[in-house]
């Protein structure tokens, strides 16, 4: 009784220690730290705490270690326009070069920009290379890219699409990687080998040697041979938490990090929710929409999803089961429609707050349910009316929304590789309906995602055509009038005012056509939509001089130069405050009857009036 004691002492402080290091490693607190350190010391004994200081401190080194310029990648994904690759610290898109493929190691050698992260709390570090090179190291053949070669030829549409979400990770959401097929291999292989007291090791080497090594496969393979050598689940989580952090501190962003550890961690503990509303608050949270009927159904949907993933993959060599991959990928769609019904919308602070002390009144866990489900629907945050320059990397995407989600009009959509970010601002104002879909021109960065708004939201219009644009809540006035001869001084440009503030939406005009402007119809303005990405091209001094705005907003990831200095130093000679994505996030105007206010990504807040 004494031993047992004593093991569950040693299991408690460990797993205290390491779920502080996480903590403070994720808010970046000091005093956080010392209270840790204090409570430590108090609940346990000096070892413990010397334990967390030394691991943070392994960790500080590690994160010193991530700053040096690491030029290692392994190819996880490919496809005829670019390749993803990865290193332990960060991921890269680079342009996809003849004779490179999933599984080859590579150097790169140039001028490194950050593409579509802006601190260290972006989930993934993804990076781009100017002016680079690549060498080839070498290349290791494995099933995983006998696979992928085959599937690049499959004929059958169905099989293709299975295994490249199931096996490639192809999702929309680029910080996700759960590999939930490599999980299903992992189980599979460790009954085949059952029989072997090394069936953990034997199940990883043969899943890297066919698949190569992932993040999501190290987390998995860490937490079953803890979990096989301790039979503590306290001490599995903490020691792949640990590890995990060690190897690359940055995985406390990472999704594929946070949410499986979160929901091991939840199971650990007695709580008076149901796991049910747990996981409502997960998806909520990380996700911007609340899936009920996937998280009653998973577990049979999951049974489901992995025979039709076993049958895709044998259909590469035995194409006579074409017929039967055809029935089941219908079933499973049919099934994904009925089972994606979502409650849209972020589970914000607010929203917890009132839940958390709400829930101690009810002890039924049905009537806690409803209540979640309920103030979820009623999202708070959409009382106010807002204009959002949503974050999209090198392009364009301006959200104007009514309060209530009453009307939304949606200027330009942002290219392709960044509809994940479009998708779950859209998804957290708990948006379902378009209304007005305003294209300023076609360039990629600026309608990139019609095809994949047209799948996920309902659009009642288009708009590609110089008109103006009115209703009860908005008006909008169309400026540029005139034919030019290139696209981007075609771009339609809107004057609007939205309660006491007044915007000018630019598109990607140039100074001529911003001259035209002026002269036809000289408007004065409070907020300005930078031209063409803060291009040196426009924004030029007679026009801010004209319209005299207040507060200019640069939509950019900082590729091909942009914000031009040039720019930024007309702005800064005018007074004018500068907000770019690449730097805030999201930036959101909030408008109500009592306050409006400017509200950014990465926590600035700012009262107008």
């Amino acid at each position: 009784m004494k031993r047992s004691f004593h093991i569950y002492a040693y299991e408690e402080s460990i797993f205290t220690v390491i779920l502080f290091t996480v903590i403070i490693l994720y808010l970046r607190s000091p005093i956080f730290l010392m209270i840790a350190c204090v409570y430590i010391y108090k609940r346990y004994s000096y070892k413990e705490t010397i334990c967390l200081l030394l691991i943070i401190l392994m960790i500080l080194i590690r994160l010193l270690i991530n700053t040096l310029e690491f030029n290692y990648y392994y190819i996880n994904t490919s496809n005829d326009e670019t390749f993803e690759a990865t290193s332990i610290i960060n991921k890269i898109k680079l342009n996809n070069i003849e004779g490179y493929q999933s599984g080859d190691v590579i150097v790169v050698r140039g001028n490194r920009y950050v593409n579509e992260s802006r601190d260290l709390k972006a989930s993934n570090r993804y990076y781009s290379y100017n002016n680079y090179e690549i060498l080839r190291i070498f290349h290791l053949p494995n099933f995983r890219n006998l696979l992928f070669n085959m599937n690049k030829s499959n004929s059958n549409e169905y099989s293709s699409t299975t295994i490249n979400n199931l096996l490639f990770n192809t999702y929309d959401n680029p910080d996700l990687d759960l590999s939930l097929s490599l999980l299903f291999l992992y189980k599979i292989l460790n009954k085949i080998f059952s029989r072997f007291k090394l069936r953990h090791i034997i199940s990883s080497i043969l899943i890297v040697l066919m698949f190569g090594l992932s993040y999501s496969l190290i987390r998995i393979m860490l937490y079953e041979l803890a979990l096989n050598k301790t039979d503590s689940k306290k001490i599995a989580i903490s020691f792949t938490a640990i590890s995990l952090v060690l190897v690359n501190p940055y995985s406390i962003y990472n999704y594929s990090f946070i949410i499986p550890m979160l929901i091991r961690v939840i199971y650990l503990f007695k709580t008076n929710d149901s796991f049910f509303n747990i996981m409502i608050i997960i998806q909520s949270l990380f996700f911007n929409e609340a899936k009920p009927l996937q998280i009653i159904l998973f577990k049979y949907y999951l049974m489901i999803v992995y025979g039709l993933l076993s049958i895709s993959v044998i259909s590469l060599w035995i194409t006579q089961l074409d017929i039967l991959v055809n029935l089941f990928y219908l079933i499973t769609v049919n099934l994904k429609n009925i089972i994606d019904i979502s409650i849209r919308g972020k589970l914000n602070a607010v929203i917890l707050i009132i839940y958390l002390f709400f829930r101690y009144f009810f002890k039924n866990n049905y009537i806690k349910t409803a209540f979640l489900i309920s103030i979820l629907m009623f999202n708070l945050s959409n009382i106010a009316g807002t204009v959002t320059f949503i974050d999209v990397g090198q392009g364009d995407s301006i959200l104007i929304r009514a309060p209530f989600n009453i009307f939304n009009i949606l200027i330009d959509t942002g290219s392709k590789y960044a509809y994940y970010k479009l998708d779950q601002t859209l998804k957290a104002y708990g948006i379902n309906d378009i209304d007005v879909l305003i294209i300023t021109h076609e360039d990629s960065d600026h309608s990139g995602n019609i095809e994949n708004l047209n799948r996920d939201f309902c659009i009642d219009k288009i708009i590609k055509n110089h008109e103006d644009f009115s209703n009860e809540f908005f008006y909008l006035k169309s400026l540029n009038n005139n034919i030019h001869d290139n696209d981007n001084d075609n771009s339609l440009v809107f004057f609007m005012r939205y309660h006491d503030l007044s915007f000018l939406f630019t598109g990607d005009i140039s100074k001529k056509t911003e001259m035209e402007i002026i002269r036809k119809e000289p408007v004065s303005v409070d907020v300005l939509k930078v031209s063409h990405h803060g291009s040196k091209t426009g924004t030029s001094l007679d026009l801010l001089k004209t319209i005299n705005p207040k507060i200019a907003v640069i939509s950019t990831s900082g590729m091909y130069n942009h914000p031009h200095p040039e720019v930024i130093d007309l702005l800064n000679l005018c007074n004018i405050e500068i907000l770019s994505t690449r730097e805030k996030g999201n930036i959101s105007f909030y408008f109500t009857n009592i306050i409006d206010f400017i509200k950014c990504s990465d926590g600035e807040f700012v009262i107008i009036r």
